[in-house]
């Protein structure tokens, strides 16, 4: 396998159906039908502002905080994560509550089933 240096700003941004931010999709494993489920993806998005997250059943999710002042999680408790801050791991199927701590952010999720 030989690596490939992925710039966010290649991707195509997808705005969220809750009209919250958009997502650059940096890599989906296994690539092939855009119907066909992935194994792995792992994608850059934009918060413009609060509001839940999209639920992916069966799937478990990690998320990190790249740039910004970070975000409140709302899972079994509150979970405030800022950049640097370890990821977060959670169930994909849950929908958390996401409130900006100050303003929009940058961050990270890497999805796999």
């Amino acid at each position: 396998m030989t690596p490939h240096l992925i710039h966010a700003q290649d991707c195509a941004p997808q705005a969220w159906r809750n009209g919250g931010g958009q997502t650059r999709e940096l890599l989906a494993w296994p690539p092939g039908d855009p119907a066909d489920p992935w194994q792995l993806r792992i994608s850059r998005a934009d918060i413009d502002r609060d509001g839940p997250f999209s639920a992916f059943p069966g799937v478990q999710r990690w998320f990190a905080v790249l740039q910004g002042d970070g975000v409140a999680l709302q899972l079994d408790n509150e979970h405030i994560l800022r950049a640097g801050d370890a990821p977060l791991q959670f169930d994909g199927g849950a929908a958390p509550d996401c409130r900006l701590l100050n303003g929009p952010d940058r961050k990270s999720t890497r999805l796999n089933s």
